[in-house]
C-alpha cells in the first residue's frame, strides 16, 4: 500500500469514527433522558403524567430537581456535541448527506440541545425562569427538535427517513395543540411533543452508528 493510500484510508476511518461517535452520543442522550426521567416521575410525590408537566420534576425545592435538571443538562450537552461532530467537523456524513449547507443546517440541530440546557439551568420557579427564560428554552427545544427531525428526511435513507418525518410532524402538531389547549392535560400533551423527538434522536443515533463507510446520503 502506498503512503498516499494509507493516509487516505486513515482519514476515512477518522471521518467515519466521528459519525459513529455522534450517533453514540445521540443514543446515550436519549437513553439518559428516558431512564432518569422515569426515575424522577417515580419518586416525585403524587406525580401525574396527565396533568404535571415535565419541568415540575426540575422545579427548585422538589426532591427530584437535582436529578432531573442534571439529567436534562447532560442530555442537552450530548445532543450539542453530537450535532457539532456531525455538522462542523470533517466526516463522511457531512460530505455525502449534507454538503455545502452543513454550517447552516447544523444550527437546526444545535438549538434543541441549547434549549434543553437553558431549561435545566433556569427552572420554572426560579426568578429568571418564571420571567420567561425557562419557557423560551423549552420552546426552542420543542420547535427546533421537531424541525430537525423533519429535515432529517432529506439526510437519511428509507425506511428511517419516513419514521423521522412522522416523529418530527408529531412533535410539531402537538406543539400547536399544547399552545391552543390551555391547561387541559398539559402534562400528557407535552409528552407527545417531547417523546417523539427523543425517540427520533435515539433512532437517528442508531442510524448513524450503523452507517457503512462514506455513506449516509438519502437515495
Amino acid at each position: 500500500m502506498s503512503a498516499a493510500g494509507g493516509g487516505h484510508q486513515s482519514q476515512t476511518k477518522g471521518n467515519d469514527l466521528r459519525v459513529k461517535t455522534a450517533g453514540s452520543l445521540l443514543l446515550l442522550g436519549g437513553l439518559v433522558f428516558f431512564l432518569l426521567n422515569t426515575v424522577a416521575e417515580g419518586i416525585y410525590p403524587n406525580y401525574n403524567v396527565g396533568s404535571n408537566v415535565l419541568s415540575d420534576l426540575g422545579a427548585l425545592g422538589t426532591n427530584t430537581f437535582l436529578l432531573w435538571d442534571g439529567m436534562l443538562f447532560l442530555s442537552g450537552v450530548l445532543l450539542l456535541l453530537a450535532s457539532y461532530l456531525l455538522f462542523y467537523t470533517e466526516n463522511s456524513f457531512r460530505s455525502t448527506a449534507v454538503g455545502k449547507r452543513a454550517n447552516l443546517v447544523g444550527v437546526l440541530y444545535l438549538l434543541p440541545g441549547i434549549g434543553a440546557m437553558i431549561v435545566a439551568l433556569f427552572q420554572e420557579n426560579s426568578a429568571l425562569g418564571a420571567a420567561g427564560v425557562h419557557g423560551l428554552g423549552a420552546m426552542v427545544t420543542f420547535l427546533f427538535g421537531g424541525i430537525s427531525a423533519v429535515y432529517a428526511f432529506r439526510l437519511t435513507k428509507a425506511p428511517f427517513r419516513y419514521f423521522s418525518l412522522v416523529l418530527g410532524l408529531l412533535t410539531l402538531v402537538f406543539i400547536l395543540v399544547f399552545v391552543t389547549s390551555g391547561a387541559t392535560l398539559e402534562g400528557l400533551t407535552e409528552r407527545l411533543i417531547v417523546y417523539p423527538f427523543v425517540l427520533w434522536a435515539i433512532g437517528f443515533g442508531g442510524y448513524l452508528t450503523a452507517l457503512p463507510s462514506n455513506d449516509g446520503i438519502a437515495r
